[in-house]
This record gives structure tokens, C-alpha cells and sequence, in this order.
């Protein structure tokens, strides 16, 4: 987990994407995807051929399982394919399989990620399915698509329940609007990097009252104004994603009292909140998740300032209080005391010690994931914390100066549920994943070296 509180990667997982050309041709039949990858070519040719072999009836006259299956079953089993894998392996097999590939139902979510396109490609994509409900646009695609395809990709699919355009800031108005405007089914909404005006957000607040999850980070071009009218007008919306947007000061959180009150996931990291303004999240009884680190415009955050929320919004189960220097070991005892249900707390770079630490052992039983990095804490707090919260399963303890190595050594045996972060613990738990990988695939290399 990270400080947004999503199942995420551990940290980091990167997966290398081949960049692979699309060309969307006018006829459907006629689309190719070209991988650059030569290794991935000649592999995906010979598990082509070998499938073709065996269960091309027309030219073995082989039982053709696929062909037989009802298509409830063969829809379930193409579905585990990538995009570019049934365009250019398993439409390959027969004709029979390419129909089957082409069936609406296989293209309603259409993952791009990793790919080359270019606005025939957008201008392509409704043709395949009159109801794709998903769409993820690759990253930084400057130059390839134009407002003109954006534009055309909006009006083709009104059916559509989930954006995804990072780092699409080179469009016009005109090109996010289409979307606000034709596709009014929109529940999820991703912008990240993207400088989103006003304007955006006012078309947003109009069409799309359905809309639950909108991400705008560091998408600098809006204010509070805009901000406002999604809030009051956007009513189901309870996931919202601000981070890095220094322009928003907190002035729009006034909307939630106009509002159905029903966010219950906001990140607002790294944002320039005024701590005046906190106060209006009280109204927010349903909150789970709350995201206030480095929020200062003058100052950072105080119990002062916090205490309305934690009053108003017991139900957080997860908050981020990282990179403000007036948390200290007091405020961590009044927040345990009025949240809870809280399992996710991040207090790195606060002015909390072991006190705070000896509160989490009373207080926080249910504490899942703690993360306390660049504080003061020692071992003995770390220890007693490790002792006497018997959920906890991450202990976030990087650059604690006051904290030795070896000591966290002879936690991680003491404890081996809690995974404890630290450099040193974390290069070897990724030594250690590196090993068993080189492992098995020695061992796999070895079996085909014996058979062969």
C-alpha cells in the first residue's frame, strides 16, 4: 500500500512495455499491431503455429475444441488474451477463430497502454463495438492523436463508463468537453497530468451526474471554482484525486455542505490547503480515506486544525498526515482515540517518538499499516508496537536515524508477518525476489535442455 491507500505495487513494480505500432486500417479485417520485440514475434509464431496445427479443422481435420464450445464459454476464455494476442495469434488460427475475435463483446474494454495510435486508430475503435464502456489511452501520445480523433473517439461511444488519458495535455478544451458532453455514462474519470480548465470541470459538473471517481493530479490549470461545481453537482461522486494541485486552497470544500456528502476517498497530497479550510471535510460522516500530506500553505496542519474531521468523520480508516511538522506524539493519542477503525496511518516526517508508538501498542490494535519514516522512534517503540498489534503487516521505518539495523535484523525473524521497510530490508527482499527468479529460470531452462 501507498499513501493513497491502494493495493499498488509494493512500491514498485515496472513492467517493460514494448512499444508496438498500431495501424487501424478503415477495414477491420485488415488492422495490424507490429511488436518490436523479435523474441516476442518468433514466440508468439510458433505457439501460433503449433495451435494451428492441432485445431485447424479445415486443413488437419483435428478436432477444433473452440469451435464446439458455447460461446458464453469461448467469450470467457478469449477474454484472458491481450488485444495484440488476438489480432495476431489466435485470429490467425482459422477463419472460424477471427470471427470469434471479432466478436463485439471481446472489445467493450480497450486497454492501449503500451501502444503507438494515432487518430485512425480512435476513429476505428467504435466500429469494432457499438458499447465499449473502458478506454486507456497510452501515455504522452504528443503528435499521434489530434482534437479532431479525441473528439471522434467521444461521439462513438456513449456507452462509456471509464476514461483513462494521463499526460493528454496538448488537446484542446474541445477534446475533453466532447467527452463530458457525449458520453454522459462516464463513472470514472482519469486526468492525470493534464492541464484541465475550468471549463472542463463546469461541462463535467453538467453531464455527468453519474460520475463516482474523478483523478486530477497535478493538473494545474483549474481552481476552486471548478472544483466547487463537481462537488455540488456531481452526487455520486465518492472518490476524488487532487494531489499536486497548488492552486487549490481548500475554498471549494465550503461545496460539501451543499452537497449529498457521499466522498469517501480524498487525496488531497501535496495540495497548498489553507488549514482554515479543513474544517469543512467534517461534514464528510462518510469518509474512509483521508490524504493531507505536506497540505501548508503558511503552516503546517495542527490537532487544532484536525480535530473537526476526526469529530466529524469516525469512520477513516486511513490517513495521511506525512511531511507535517506540527503532528507530534499528543496528536497521534487524540486520533487513535477518536478513530477507531483506523488500520492505515502515515506520519512520516513528523514530530513524533516513541510516545506515539507506545500509544499505537494501547490504542491501535486493529493498526494494519504504519509507516513512521525520518522520525525519531526507536527500537524499543518499534518493538513494542511489533508486539502488541497483532494485525499490523507493514512498518514503514525508513532513514529512522535512531533506529539500528541490527536491531530491525532481529525484528524480522522475531516477526516474520510484519514486513519492515528500510533500505537495507528492502534491497534484500528485492535480492532475494531477484534469486529465486534467476532459480527458476535456470530450472525451467534445464528441463527444456534434458527434453530436448
Amino acid at each position: 500500500m501507498d499513501q493513497n491507500g491502494n493495493h499498488q505495487s509494493d512500491g514498485s513494480i515496472e513492467n517493460e512495455s514494448s512499444c508496438i505500432n498500431m495501424d487501424f486500417q478503415s477495414d477491420v479485417n485488415s488492422m495490424k499491431i507490429r511488436p518490436m520485440h523479435k523474441d516476442q514475434i518468433n514466440k508468439r509464431e510458433n505457439d501460433c503455429t503449433c495451435i494451428s496445427e492441432s485445431c485447424d479443422i479445415t486443413n488437419s481435420g483435428s478436432f477444433d475444441m473452440l469451435s464446439r464450445l458455447p460461446r458464453s464459454v469461448t467469450l470467457k476464455i478469449l477474454e484472458l488474451f491481450s488485444m495484440h494476442d488476438l489480432l495476431h495469434v489466435v485470429s490467425l488460427v482459422s477463419k472460424e477463430w477471427r470471427g470469434k475475435v471479432l466478436d463485439p463483446h471481446l472489445w467493450t474494454k480497450i486497454d492501449m497502454i503500451g501502444y503507438v495510435i494515432n487518430d485512425q486508430v480512435l476513429k476505428t475503435l467504435p466500429t469494432l463495438c457499438d458499447f465499449i464502456t473502458d478506454i486507456m489511452l497510452p501515455d504522452d501520445v504528443k503528435g499521434e492523436i489530434s482534437d479532431a480523433g479525441m473528439i471522434a473517439l467521444a461521439k462513438g461511444c456513449p456507452n462509456l463508463q471509464t476514461f483513462y488519458a494521463p499526460r493528454c495535455d496538448y488537446f484542446s478544451e474541445a477534446a475533453f468537453i466532447a467527452f463530458a458532453e457525449h458520453c454522459k455514462d462516464l463513472t470514472e474519470l482519469h486526468l492525470d497530468n493534464v492541464d484541465i480548465s475550468d471549463g472542463v470541470l463546469h461541462s463535467i459538473a453538467a453531464n455527468l451526474k453519474n460520475l463516482e471517481i474523478i483523478t486530477l493530479i497535478q493538473s494545474t490549470s483549474f481552481t476552486n471554482e471548478g472544483l466547487e461545481d463537481v462537488f455540488i453537482n456531481c452526487t455520486r461522486l465518492y472518490e476524488c484525486r487532487l494531489n499536486l494541485n497548488r492552486d487549490i486552497t481548500g475554498k471549494c470544500f465550503e461545496a460539501f455542505s451543499q452537497s449529498s456528502k457521499s466522498i469517501r476517498r480524498l487525496d488531497l497530497r501535496m495540495c497548498r490547503i489553507d488549514p482554515a479550510n479543513v474544517a469543512h471535510l467534517a461534514v464528510l460522516s462518510n469518509l474512509d480515506y483521508l490524504n493531507l500530506t505536506d497540505c501548508r500553505i503558511m503552516r503546517s496542519l495542527t490537532l487544532q486544525d484536525l480535530y473537526p474531521v476526526l469529530e466529524g468523520c469516525r469512520n477513516l480508516s486511513r490517513l495521511g498526515l506525512s511531511l507535517n511538522k506540527n503532528i507530534d506524539d499528543h496528536c497521534v493519542d487524540v486520533i487513535l482515540t477518536h478513530l477507531p477503525r483506523l488500520v492505515y496511518i502515515f506520519l512520516i516526517s513528523t514530530a513524533i517518538t516513541d510516545e506515539a508508538l507506545y500509544t499505537m501498542a494501547k490504542k491501535g490494535k486493529s493498526l494494519v499499516h504504519i509507516d513512521v519514516g525520518h522520525t525519531k522512534v526507536t527500537e524499543a517503540g518499534v518493538r513494542v508496537v511489533s508486539e502488541n498489534c497483532p494485525a499490523l503487516t507493514f512498518f514503514g521505518l525508513m532513514t529512522c536515524k535512531s533506529l539500528e539495523e541490527c536491531h530491525v535484523d532481529a525484528m524480522v525473524e522475531e516477526f516474520p508477518h510484519i514486513r519492515y521497510s528500510t533500505f537495507l530490508q528492502d534491497a534484500k527482499r528485492l535480492f532475494e525476489k531477484d534469486e529465486v527468479k534467476r532459480n527458476t529460470q535456470y530450472q525451467n531452462n534445464s528441463q527444456v535442455a534434458s527434453q530436448e
